[in-house]
């Protein structure tokens, strides 16, 4: 997770980390997108809290190496598991659906090996 109020030094690691994962590895580095709305406070999140977020791991990673998290029942501290899906096809709207895809299902059936149902 990129967390939008990490300190700008950390933020630049894990986005170098990510960047030159491609020539370390190929294309084995991914992250998942979980565990957003336990670092935000819990009662009164809004989507636009975690969207910095969001926008740092889709920067760095791309939708290719990053896929959706539950992150439940964990999440159910800071919300129900609807508003967390919920929230989190908010923040995506503005991307194409190819990339959409990825981050709901696709990238998560590459790097696990799962066949499309």
């Amino acid at each position: 997770m990129i967390r939008s109020n990490w300190p700008t030094s950390t933020r630049r690691a894990i986005c170098d980390t990510a960047d030159r994962s491609p020539q370390l590895n190929g294309r084995n580095t991914t992250a998942k997108l979980s565990g957003l709305v336990t670092e935000v406070p819990h009662s009164h999140w809004t989507p636009a809290d975690l969207r910095p977020a969001v926008e740092d791991a889709l920067d760095a990673f791309g939708p290719e190496r990053l896929m959706f998290g539950s992150d439940w029942p964990v999440c159910l501290l800071a919300s129900s598991y609807q508003r967390w899906v919920d929230t989190l096809a908010e923040l995506l709207e503005g991307r194409d659906g190819a990339d959409q895809a990825s981050v709901w299902g696709g990238t998560a059936r590459r790097v696990y090996g799962l066949e499309a149902s």
